[in-house]
């Protein structure tokens, strides 16, 4: 049972768990290195990393952590701080505990946390991937197709070099597709879809997806991009079947039911304006603001009806 004690600068510690470790408070950045089955990080310790080949149980301090498992199936837990989990292989259960706490999941992880403990993201290279409850954002850094999914809260989903899925859910979402033909689906509430490089669809499934008032903006429509309306039933009637908008240009409604408009904002170049009557009462259902790029002019091979 041995006395570590590192002073200043950026020290790492070897330790077999029965050493005593001391650090000073603001001593340089410190990393505990073990094997043991369960360790806590003492007071101005930084960084703890696992390196057992079976499963450990790394606890931090209320510093800002960084918390690495090893190959096997580790319970890592942040503690207060804003913290950096990494679970490495294995099937892992990482909790961040309170503050704004950073999460590299594999699709075996298990993830837990609390209600209102920060601000806390998600970045993992899984083929799919669904946020629980209580974090905010999800980033994939996969260069091949993911689908990412949302919670229902105000999350920002960020994919990365391949064809990817979002899924927004509920709330007001910020979805970004990256590189690749992404498909985006803020899903209800007001959402801000960019759709980056490539060749990307934006779906809506539902009016009031975008409704007036609530609308989503889709910041970067490009040739090539496409926006989808065909889960909706353009005139609401259930007893004819799904029928297809009629688009109409940049002309008034109509009163006649199924028909979608496109027109610029003459005081914003490269803004438009997307508007569906579902119902033949001259009113908007659906409303999408829509900024185009390279001066594109929305017309109607832009829509998937």
């Amino acid at each position: 049972a041995d006395t570590l004690k590192g002073g200043l600068g950026d020290d790492i510690y070897l330790t077999d768990g029965l050493d005593s470790i001391i650090e000073a408070a603001n001593a340089g950045i410190d990393e505990v290195r073990t094997s043991v089955s369960s360790f806590t990080l003492v007071d101005n310790l930084e960084n703890l990393t696992g390196t057992g080949s079976v499963g450990q149980t790394l606890i931090g301090n209320a510093l800002a952590n960084l918390i690495t498992g090893g190959v096997s199936n580790d319970t890592l837990d942040g503690g207060a701080g804003n913290d950096i989990l990494d679970g490495g292989m294995g099937a892992d259960a990482l909790r961040g505990g309170a503050g704004n706490d950073l999460y590299f999941a594999d699709a075996g992880d298990v993830l837990t946390e609390g209600i209102g403990a920060g601000t806390d993201e998600v970045r993992t290279a899984a083929a799919s991937f669904t946020l629980i409850p209580n974090i905010e954002h999800l980033t994939g850094t996969s260069s091949t197709g993911q689908v990412l999914t949302g919670n229902g809260m105000q999350n920002r989903i960020t994919g990365a070099g391949g064809n990817d899925i979002l899924y927004g859910v509920s709330g007001k979402d910020v979805l970004d597709g990256g590189a690749g033909d992404d498909v985006l689906d803020g899903g209800a509430f007001a959402d801000t879809l960019k759709g980056g490089l490539g060749n990307d669809m934006f779906v809506y499934r539902s009016a009031s997806d975008s409704a007036r008032g609530q609308s989503d903006v889709i910041s970067d429509f490009t040739l090539g991009d496409r926006i989808s309306l065909n889960p909706i039933d353009a005139d609401g009637n259930a007893a004819n079947g799904n029928q297809d908008f009629r688009f109409v240009g940049a002309a008034k409604f109509s009163g006649s039911a199924g028909e979608l408009r496109a027109f610029a904002d003459v005081s914003q170049a490269g803004t438009w304006f997307v508007e569906a009557d579902t119902n033949g009462d001259r009113v908007a259902d659906l409303a999408i603001t829509v900024v185009t790029q390279a001066g594109h002019q929305l017309n109607a091979a832009d829509f998937w009806f």
